[in-house]
């Protein structure tokens, strides 16, 4: 038993250091695909042909300075951003132990965590940093969240609803899948907060949104949960996906990197949006169609039983 338990820890440590690697080398793909589109090289410089700039930029933002707020203080600077970084990588320890296990619903579980978890500690990050802005932005992330989170929740019930029935006729499946995945995908994109729907810090009236007094640590932290759900949105999207057709490690690697580099595409190429338009959207027609799916789905579910 003690054998056991020593492993599990053990594996979860090493996924953890992985992902922490991964994440650090996210950004410089980020620097890479805008430097591209840009028509520029990206970060060349740091040792060895710009590989190990992520590592260089970190030790300089936790080699900066901490200045304390007075209204702010330990709860904005420290608890809150790295509360959310190990929320973040607690759940792709957790995610480590279930994948590959055969059990979709126990890791079903994991983005129901992910999106009700973060939120607080993104909305608390701005909540008590005693500025104006940051107050602002924790309201704007909060209403953000949670209007694509059910979104995002519905969609894994369809999507888990077409794996466990083989009563839906095999004609309807593609369809089905097709709007699910893009309604997803959509909610993903929203509840990661990144351009072109970053509207946290997306205005001149917000300057920075929730990192407006932050520096150092903390920012290092917050951006790094973001990152976490990022890849790991682009990991889970493709095991569960890939389900349908090529259950297999190496797809689920490349459609991985894939949907990684279109997160940051879509920060390339795409304008920023209002955020009142995205919000009605959100409410008005992708909830509605992801509602009339999965009523769509457990309904020939329990016609044809």
């Amino acid at each position: 038993m003690e054998k056991t338990v020593l492993r599990l820890v053990l594996n979860s440590l090493i996924i953890v250091i992985i992902v922490l690697v991964l994440l650090s080398f996210f950004t410089l793909l980020e620097r890479k695909v805008l430097g591209l589109g840009q028509v520029r090289k990206g970060p060349n410089k740091g040792i060895i042909w710009g590989l190990f700039q992520p590592l260089l930029d970190g030790f300089k933002l936790f080699m900066k300075g901490i200045n304390l707020l007075s209204l702010g203080g330990l709860l904005n600077y420290y608890f809150s951003p790295m509360l959310g970084l190990s929320t973040v990588l607690f759940i792709w320890g957790l995610f480590s132990l279930v994948w590959g296990s055969g059990s979709m619903t126990h890791i079903f579980v994991i983005p129901i965590l992910i999106s009700s978890l973060l939120i607080y500690f993104f909305y608390l990050s701005g909540l008590f940093s005693g500025s104006v802005y940051g107050v602002l932005g924790s309201l704007r992330a909060a209403a953000q969240f949670l209007s694509y989170e059910c979104i995002v929740l519905l969609s894994f019930i369809s999507m888990f609803g077409l794996l466990g029935s083989y009563l839906v006729p095999i004609l309807f499946v593609p369809f089905l899948i097709s709007i699910i995945f893009i309604l997803l995908v959509f909610g993903v994109i929203m509840e990661v907060n990144r351009t072109p729907v970053d509207f946290v810090e997306g205005e001149s009236e917000l300057v920075s949104g929730l990192v407006t007094e932050m520096g150092g640590l903390s920012f290092s932290c917050l951006v790094l949960g973001e990152y976490g759900m990022m890849c790991f949105y682009s990991v889970f999207i493709s095991e569960v996906m890939l389900q349908f057709c090529f259950d297999s490690m190496m797809f689920v690697l490349v459609f991985s990197l894939f949907f990684m580099w279109c997160f940051n595409w879509l920060r390339l190429s795409l304008p920023r949006s209002r955020c009142d338009l995205m919000m009605m959207l959100g409410w008005k027609v992708c909830l509605i169609l992801i509602f009339l799916n999965m009523v769509m789905v457990y309904s020939m579910s329990m016609l044809l039983s």
